[in-house]
């Protein structure tokens, strides 16, 4: 295979999986409420699994989130303006108080 068609066959493939990325989006349909069914809604959705204390949420309320997105930005939807923040360690996704906010108060 010469240089060119190598380069040109290495850029299709790139392209494909960057167009290809859109499918990977998913349809949420998370109603906005208390922050612990939220997330339960979140895992069913998505089968990303989450590890939270349900004391550290309790009473914390979540605006939902719905329509086609990636599993992280309907996270990142449905933990905005809770004083919370989802962390990716190691491979496992946590949902942890946010260092930057004041205390975890509920949304209206």
């Amino acid at each position: 295979m010469t240089s060119f068609k190598f380069k040109l066959l290495l850029t299709s493939a790139v392209c494909a999986v960057c167009f290809a990325a859109p499918a990977f989006a998913e349809n949420f349909n998370i109603p906005g409420g208390d922050l612990e069914n939220a997330l339960n809604s979140y895992v069913s959705q998505s089968g990303v699994h989450l590890i939270v204390s349900e004391d550290a949420i309790r009473g914390v309320h979540s605006r939902g989130v719905k329509g086609d997105l990636s599993p992280d930005e309907a996270l990142f939807r449905i933990l905005a303006g809770s004083g919370f923040v989802a962390r990716n360690e190691s491979g496992v996704m946590a949902v942890v108080r946010d260092g930057k906010s004041g205390d975890a108060g509920s949304l209206s």
